[in-house]
């Protein structure tokens, strides 16, 4: 027989799983509310990105893998209009993930897409780096 703790503790999960969304929703709002609780500490984020670079590729790699398997326009040349569509869902904010559910690509297509043509819109730290000086070698965004 579980006890009261054990018994919070399942409950807290199962409402967690059948509430995902309006939990990961309402963190967001908080965070533009509060922007300036937030961690911005460019090192706290490094090391944080470092100390957790297996999980998070790990992560990367099964959101591609689910995006690649409804995209049908996988292996297929890049439009214009498809372009001009991923500038605005860009500067609307949209992200990775609906981009490529509305255009039919993976989502690393759509990445690589707007780093290839949008390369003002690329933020510094998605910028590649020199490993040793640190130095920003993206010569698209100059």
């Amino acid at each position: 027989m579980e006890n009261y703790r054990e018994y919070h503790r399942r409950k807290s999960r199962e409402h967690y799983q059948d509430h995902k969304e309006e939990y990961k929703r309402r963190a967001r709002i908080w965070g533009f509310e509060h922007p300036e609780l937030k961690v911005n500490d460019p090192v706290y984020q490094k090391e944080y990105r470092e100390k957790n670079r297996e999980e998070l590729n790990r992560r990367e790699r099964e959101a591609n893998q689910k995006s690649r398997e409804t995209a049908y326009r996988e292996n297929r040349v890049w439009t214009e209009e498809e372009y001009a569509f991923l500038r605005a869902g860009v500067i609307a904010g949209k992200s990775y993930v609906d981009l490529a559910k509305e255009l039919g690509r993976s989502v690393k297509a759509v990445e690589h897409a707007k780093r290839r043509y949008c390369p003002e819109l690329v933020t510094d730290r998605m910028k590649r780096h020199n490993p040793y000086t640190g130095e920003v070698i993206d010569s698209a965004g100059d």
